[in-house]
């Protein structure tokens, strides 16, 4: 089951989703019987119509041009996306069904090309210096990745990847920003820092998900139950502050049960080492934002950058999520400064921390 994962992890981060001509629309075998209340059905609708985008799929290329990117956005069918993916987050968004691994898979990578384009709209909009719409496509697309990332453990993976692109074209016109655009973006991102990980509801639904699978074992009540309670154990450390998470360490006993139930946990193991930090350098990338914002607000405000971030009164939003400790700050001329996180260790095969840590900068 985990190889299964990681091989469809890497099939949908790595290659694109077949053209039309191969596979027809996804969305009546995601929801062969669609509610009118999930606002994914519409979100996988908009990834139907971008899928069969040539504009869009060239826009995906390093060497895209803006003139590329905005002829794209002006294509009818991607024009009716973005309007399908507004409708759609106007409703309650709930994660995608799962009922086997490839329509599951399929749904993701469209999500993932969907993200893609509205990437795409985010750069046309900072273009044309209408950077709050721009922020507020970042939201949507937050908001999209957070929904994925609750689904499963694939879809937590994804839903972090989907937040690269959110935060990836923001990040580097931060000098762009307004004062109502600075206190836009503080508020998203004490917004985001308020919900809980994703990863926990992920877990809950792979629990049942794996339920599903393990139906024709004869011990599958007793391995059920001891993969439960390791389940458990898991979430317990994601409901602690990040900096105090810790890799559980499970012991099994010689039964058939317990036997089986290590073996199918040790290849999981890769998936859910990845799942107890994912979240947490997600945190600092969108608190960086956040604290860049503040201290950008306060330069417009008084003219001159804070001398200690403990002067913008930030409270968690500041507060380092590998360390429990303030983000570095330093002012190094009149309106220039150095904001980062100290980052993750690095892990050994084991899950323990070698080596130094990743800081996260920008």
């Amino acid at each position: 089951m985990a190889r299964v994962h990681l091989v469809l992890l890497g099939a949908l981060l790595l290659t694109p989703l077949r053209s039309p001509a191969q596979e027809g629309p996804l969305y009546p075998r995601v929801f062969p019987n669609p509610s009118g209340t999930n606002g994914m059905e519409e979100i996988i609708r908009a990834g139907d119509l971008i899928r069969a985008s040539k504009l869009i799929g060239d826009c995906m290329m390093p060497d895209a041009t803006l003139t590329q990117k905005r002829k794209a956005l002006e294509e009818p069918g991607v024009r009716q996306a973005l309007l399908l993916i507004r409708v759609g987050l106007g409703k309650p968004v709930r994660p995608l069904p799962f009922d086997d691994d490839a329509s599951h898979t399929q749904a993701l990578a469209l999500c993932r090309n969907t993200a893609r384009a509205l990437g795409i709209e985010q750069y046309v909009l900072w273009a044309d210096g209408k950077t709050s719409k721009a922020l507020d496509s970042m939201a949507d697309l937050l908001r999209i990745s957070y929904v994925l990332g609750q689904g499963s453990l694939i879809g937590n993976l994804v839903g972090v990847a989907v937040d690269g692109i959110a935060i990836g074209v923001a990040r580097k016109r931060l000098t762009q920003l307004s004062q109502p655009d600075c206190a836009k973006l503080k508020r998203l991102a004490e917004q985001w820092l308020a919900m809980p990980d994703p990863a926990i509801a992920a877990l809950q639904a792979e629990r049942d998900i794996g339920a599903r699978k393990l139906e024709p074992l004869p011990n599958r009540a007793a391995v059920l139950a001891l993969l439960a309670s390791r389940y458990d154990g898991l979430i317990q450390e994601l409901r602690k502050p990040p900096w105090e998470r810790r890799i559980p360490v499970f012991t099994s006993g010689s039964s058939s049960a317990e036997q089986v139930a290590a073996g199918l946990w040790a290849t999981l193991k890769p998936v859910y080492e990845q799942v107890l930090v994912k979240w947490s350098h997600e945190m600092a990338t969108v608190q960086l934002l956040g604290v860049h914002a503040a201290v950008r607000d306060h330069l417009w405000e008084y003219g001159k950058l804070p001398a200690t971030l403990e002067e913008l009164r930030l409270g968690g939003l500041a507060i380092d999520p590998f360390t429990g400790k303030s983000l570095k700050y330093r002012v190094t001329g009149s309106d220039t400064y150095e904001l980062s996180s100290e980052g993750p260790y690095e892990r050994d095969a084991e899950g323990n921390p070698v080596g130094e840590r990743k800081p996260i900068i920008f």
